[in-house]
């Protein structure tokens, strides 16, 4: 399946390349990060992104993230028997574009997590608007990534945008699923709804995952068969715009599991819902956002400013493992980020700023909820980890470098720790090509 796929992309892009070549552009994204634990370890990942645009008829799109091991153990100037870097394929589309009178409308093809569920990708690609989504929440991984509800797999997508600030889209993507913890080939569809205005922006999305078994309960050998579904869904909130004190709203659900006999076997895993809840505060010389979240602990890594609480989400799920029928974990926290755009380094306009962070490890939202019906809070007797993350961010060549010295106060002040645990630094670089 997945030669057909690629042979299908490279016919395509031969034969439009033949007679579409002179009025191409091309535009790239490249993303680097640096992360050294201070306990003599080296770890970077990194994205790269191209697009080639034939006379905005027809567009190319390909994205890789790169990965790599610890890089003062495994060396790449040393030989090495085994792998110590990972290339993952994010995106690889193509787009054609038909203009109406009132109306555009895009057809793509896509390998990949194409408009990631719970990015703003799919806002800044239809109104050509700069992301909306929390700074507290920011990635190396790639463009289009997101904290939650990526869904990878081939498939086709139909986007319509209308003459008013509204654009909408339907996405066929076949993925394998394993909610119930069998992997099986299913068949994704996920409607998408999107708008922005010069004070509200909004992006909504759902889907319903239809995993197909082979063979019925009797044992007979069957074309399609769906005995439950899976839901997902999510959206995105901004009220006022990145120049006005505004509200940020984030949230998403996955991997509900529909029974489709008896839907008192259905399961929802309370563990994987996400929530973020950001007020954003805008000052004469300076900008303060208050943060409000719940996060499943296994997308902790993926964002530069939890690399710490990943950490300590880690150890909790050690401590005290959950059985494969109970919710997994999430972790519930406050973050306050102060910062300004005033400043400058030579001619150079800086941001300086400071995250602080608070969060109760494998205790997340629903946990809370339950935690308010009782009398002797457990909230008092949870774990707290306390992070600090001042950082620096300023223009360079084409692009912004930024540096982050993260502090774990909570492991600074353990005496059974060791302090270096407690230090992390992180230099990252993000350009257009």
């Amino acid at each position: 399946m997945k030669k057909k796929f690629i042979l299908l992309y490279s016919a395509i892009f031969l034969c439009t390349s033949l007679f579409a070549f002179e009025d191409s552009t091309f535009s790239g994204y490249l993303g680097l990060l640096a992360d050294a634990p201070a306990k003599k370890e080296l770890y970077s990942e990194g994205f790269v992104a191209g697009q080639l645009d034939f006379g905005g008829k027809l567009i190319f799109r390909g994205e890789f993230q790169l990965q790599t091991d610890d890089l003062l153990e495994t060396s790449p100037l040393k030989r090495k028997e085994d792998l110590n870097t990972v290339l993952n394929l994010n995106e690889l589309s193509a787009t054609y574009t038909y203009n109406h009178t009132a109306s555009t409308h895009f057809f793509s093809a896509y390998l990949g997590n194409f408009e990631g569920a719970g990015s703003d990708i799919f806002l800044q690609r239809q109104f050509g608007i700069k992301s909306i989504t929390s700074p507290l929440t920011e990635s190396y991984k790639g463009l289009g990534t997101s904290p939650f509800n990526e869904q990878y797999g081939a498939g086709i997508a139909y986007t319509v945008k209308f003459a008013s600030p509204l654009a909408a889209g339907v996405y066929i993507t076949v993925n394998k699923d394993n909610a119930t913890g069998e992997e099986k080939k299913a068949v994704w569809t996920n409607l998408r709804f999107a708008g922005s205005y010069p004070y509200i922006t909004f992006d909504l999305n759902g889907g319903i995952n239809f995993p197909m078994e082979k063979e019925s309960e009797s044992g007979d050998k069957v074309i399609f068969l769906v005995k439950y579904l899976v839901v997902d869904g999510g959206a995105n909130l901004l009220i006022g715009n990145r120049y006005t004190t505004s509200l940020f709203l984030q949230g998403g659900v996955k991997n509900i599991v529909i029974n489709s006999d008896d839907t008192s076997k259905s399961n929802i895993d309370k563990g994987s819902a996400y929530f973020l809840s950001e007020m954003r505060m805008v000052f004469p010389r300076m900008q303060l956002n208050g943060t409000v979240f719940s996060i499943p602990d296994e997308y902790f890594s993926e964002m530069v400013f939890f690399r710490h609480q990943a950490i300590e989400a880690m150890n909790k799920a050690i401590e005290a493992p959950r059985a494969a029928d109970e919710d997994s974990y999430s972790t519930l926290g406050f973050d306050a980020n102060l910062f300004t755009e005033s400043i400058y380094l030579g001619s150079r306009p800086t941001t300086l700023g400071a995250h602080f962070t608070v969060t109760t490890p494998g205790w997340g939202l629903f946990d809370a909820l339950e935690d308010l019906k009782k009398k002797n809070h457990e909230f008092t007797k949870c774990d707290k980890t306390l992070v600090l993350s001042p950082y620096i961010s300023t223009p360079l060549l084409s692009g912004n470098l930024t540096g982050i010295l993260s502090l774990n106060l909570t492991a600074l002040n353990d005496k059974d720790r060791e302090k270096r645990e407690a230090f992390r630094f992180l230099l990252g670089y993000k350009a257009q090509l």
